[in-house]
């Protein structure tokens, strides 16, 4: 019975010119009907998801975007990535590795939090963010392997091709430096995602605008920016930039980041 309501009553609104939409939809709508689009202009059907923690972005690919290709999400801390293995458990499209990535292969000093989302490569600073130093403190330092994308990449289409990609970076302020680790794989990014700060949270860590230059350097333009975090006056901290490859650009370039060659994913 409730099911044929839902559909009697999605079926008036169509012709009536509404959209049925779940509240949950509601927050990400903007940027899923985005990435839908994008998704299929550029022929995506590989999303590499670096800083997966514990596979909501993949979650988030499947249930809003609708993106039915390959997701390929990584993360380093291990207690997180319990809970992305058992998110990706049943899906078959869904691989996840249990490493940082960075511009050098080894291993690293990473920075667990307080709140495990904000761990990072970087030391914490709270001087613009008074109001996250409970969450934003180290709660315990582990070393972390880190390895390069490009050669995650081709280690992965030895057994798997892989077409255009979507680069999805989360990294708490190394996102540039997982890309110098991208090497000539950078031509095969169709279009990337990356969380750009205003107010920066850690130690070091590159401010939007020289963020953004970075990857124009690398051939790609924005296509949107979407907040993520606003402090309690409503002031942005973080944005979703989401950028495409535009013609001209210059793939072989190496973004310019902040001097340190690990980065967590």
């Amino acid at each position: 019975m409730r099911a044929s309501a839902k559909g009697a009553i999605e079926g008036l609104a169509d012709r009536l010119g509404y959209l049925v939409l779940p509240k949950w939809r509601l927050p990400n709508l903007e940027l899923s009907t985005h990435l839908r689009q994008l998704f299929q202009k550029y022929g995506i059907d590989c999303v590499i998801d670096v800083g997966a923690n514990t596979g909501q972005y993949g979650q988030f690919l499947r249930n809003e975007v609708g993106f039915a290709g390959l997701i390929i999400s990584i993360e380093p801390l291990s207690d997180c990535f319990v809970d992305l293995n058992q998110a990706a458990s049943c899906d078959p499209d869904w691989i996840v590795l249990n490493f940082a990535l960075g511009a050098t292969a080894g291993n690293a000093l990473f920075n667990v939090m307080a709140y495990r989302q904000l761990s990072s490569f970087l030391d914490p600073s709270n001087d613009q963010a008074a109001h996250m130093a409970a969450l934003n403190q180290v709660h315990q330092k582990i070393s972390v392997p880190v390895r390069r994308l490009d050669t995650v990449v081709a280690t992965i289409e030895a057994c798997r091709p892989l077409g255009p990609i979507y680069l999805k970076l989360d990294t708490q302020g190394f996102d540039l430096e997982v890309v110098k680790g991208c090497g000539a794989a950078i031509e095969r990014v169709q279009a990337l995602q990356t969380e750009v700060s205003v107010l920066p949270i850690y130690d070091g860590m590159t401010d939007w605008r020289s963020a953004i230059a970075a990857l124009e350097t690398l051939g790609f333009a924005m296509s949107g920016l979407w907040a993520v975090n606003r402090d309690f006056a409503l002031k942005a901290m973080e944005f979703d930039c989401v950028m495409v490859r535009s013609t001209g650009g210059s793939p072989d370039r190496t973004p310019s980041g902040n001097g340190r060659e690990d980065a967590r994913d």
